[in-house]
């Protein structure tokens, strides 16, 4: 029996500055992912980064342009430390990150759309960040 599971890591470079490394398991059955990010600034590495716990689905893309054929879609909302802030319901419930994966059929390459919350508050978006898979062992400082 094929597995159920895989897991997928992904690294995008973004021209303003910022890497991002999505590290995600797939589930074939029911065709969720889920997963972690971390959002490093490379021009200034003394900026704190983003942490994102990311939950999504993805599905195969009927119109194919520019050779996509898989479309990831994911909420990623902050890591916070216990105990849990005395704000918790909201702070949960209040996503910093949303990234959408459009790949190729073997999962290897793509773009993405990304919008994260920066230090004040404010959404910034990025669209079509190339991404390009890699293997865990290639990964930067784990979060």
């Amino acid at each position: 029996m094929e597995n159920e599971q895989f897991v997928i890591s992904y690294l995008l470079e973004l021209e303003t500055g910022l890497s991002c490394e999505a590290h995600l398991t797939v589930s074939k059955k029911n065709m969720e992912v889920s997963g972690v990010g971390r959002t490093t600034h490379v021009l200034n590495p003394s900026n704190e980064a983003i942490i994102s716990h990311f939950y999504g689905n993805y599905h195969f893309v009927i119109e194919r342009e520019a050779g996509h054929e898989i479309r990831i879609a994911l909420q990623g909302f902050p890591n916070f430390n216990w105990p849990a802030p005395s704000n918790k319901k909201d702070f949960m419930r209040t996503p910093n990150f949303k990234l959408e994966l459009l790949l190729d059929r073997n999962w290897e390459i793509g773009t993405a759309n990304i919008s994260y919350r920066d230090s004040s508050g404010t959404w910034v978006e990025t669209n079509e960040a190339e991404l390009v898979r890699i293997d865990e062992m290639e990964t930067q400082e784990t979060a």
